[in-house]
């Protein structure tokens, strides 16, 4: 157990489950593909290119960012942007493997690359920030090659993966200083910040006290650190007092969890907060229910006001007849913003022509961020224009 699965566990017992199921008909990694969206693929490249960087010292043996030998490290590396941009194409060689990503591979890339200057301030950002503990070069361990795991030697250290095997749990810890008589845990931030944020570094600091192999004098943390590009937040540490309670709220929140996860068919908890970036909504059989779309509907009109600016939608519709090489009529058959029946318009991208060969008279379609453009003007009647842009998506029942 990890924190963010206890936490996607709760948030929706039936997307985590969705999410975690094999799809071998579809690729051959495990889970459903996930959705890329370039503001969350900027901050893997961000996180992914600091944990390059605070390796690369690490195994240096570097004690400060001010030294000669940080800038001889990072002259190794090629400099911030030349991370950056190794970082992005190794991320696009992954995502072509992802057949949710196959179609608008180029535009990622195009649009991943613009943001280098910007991803390149935020690194540097997060590196100014890192106060490391001096130690030898000699006392270097990798954790990546060693085949076993022993106590950690005074120094920093790069994504360390903690291991609590009596709790069943583990953790990956961005960046540890350990002292002497210090112990420090940074956890960097490539978003806003979040209430479970401090809950996963109180986490690691029951995972780091508890990890018998890395810390078998069960050292406890000093200092809890969320790093965020403009701030930073100090976390109250676990204290030995609050250990063992804490350990067992985990323990209670990890099998109620698992016990969610269990039943046929774990439960879905529709919300818009939790459904608007859902991967697997377009598989979630409760999420295109009447009810389900009438309450989305609702909570949209309360968040934005009566007429909310809708323009992007999901809706559910059946194929009537081709109109074009892209442009099919359909009716709708599950939408928040439009009544079951409604003749529509749908236009598909020229560019994804595998999904246009599957298009056929009487097929269920499921169009996720869609645009809407209402009252199709070279039409007489009040008909709707369904637009699959760049970042649409469309599926096949």
């Amino acid at each position: 157990m990890s924190v963010s699965t206890l936490l996607n566990m709760e948030t929706c017992p039936r997307r985590w489950s969705l999410s975690s199921s094999e799809y071998p008909e579809i690729w051959e990694r495990s889970g459903y593909p996930p959705k890329p969206y370039s503001a969350t693929l900027a901050g893997q490249i961000t996180h992914s290119s600091l944990e390059s960087i605070t390796k690369a010292l690490d195994r240096a043996g570097c004690s400060s960012i001010h030294s000669s030998l940080f800038v001889s490290v990072l002259r190794e590396l090629g400099g911030f942007t030349r991370v950056i941009e190794t970082k992005i194409d190794q991320l696009l060689k992954v995502l072509s493997t992802n057949p949710r990503a196959q179609h608008n591979l180029a535009h990622l890339g195009t649009k991943l690359h613009s943001r280098v200057p910007e991803l390149r301030t935020r690194l540097q950002m997060l590196i100014s920030k890192l106060q490391i503990q001096s130690r030898n070069v000699g006392a270097y361990r990798s954790q990546e090659t060693s085949t076993s795991r022993s106590p950690l030697t005074v120094g920093m250290h790069a994504e360390v993966e903690l291991r609590a095997e009596r709790l069943g749990w583990r953790g990956f810890v961005d960046f540890m200083n350990l002292g002497e008589t210090e112990c420090e845990i940074i956890d960097f931030k490539t978003g806003d910040a979040k209430p479970e944020h401090e809950f996963q570094t109180r986490v690691y600091s029951l995972l780091w006290a508890r990890d018998v192999e890395l810390n078998p004098h069960a050292r406890l943390v000093d200092r809890l650190v969320l790093s965020y590009f403009e701030s930073e937040i100090e976390v109250t540490p676990l204290k030995t007092s609050e250990m063992d309670d804490f350990e067992k709220d985990l323990m209670t929140r990890s099998e109620n969890a698992l016990s969610l996860v269990r039943q046929e068919p774990p439960p879905a908890y529709p919300s818009v907060l939790n459904c608007r970036f859902c991967p697997v909504r377009q598989i979630c059989d409760e999420y295109w229910t009447t009810t389900t779309q009438k309450q989305l509907k609702a909570e949209r009109l309360a968040e934005a006001g009566v007429h909310p600016n809708i323009t992007l939608i999901d809706i559910e519709v059946e194929l009537v007849e081709r109109q074009s090489l892209t442009n099919w009529s359909a009716i709708v058959t599950t939408s928040a913003e439009l009544p079951p029946g409604t003749t529509v318009y749908v236009q598909f991208s020229q560019a994804n022509m595998s999904l246009l060969n599957m298009l056929e008279v009487g097929k269920q379609s499921r169009l996720i961020e869609a645009s809407l453009i209402p009252q199709v003007e070279d039409r007489a009647s009040s008909e709707f224009l369904i637009v699959m842009n760049t970042m649409s998506e469309a599926f096949i029942a």
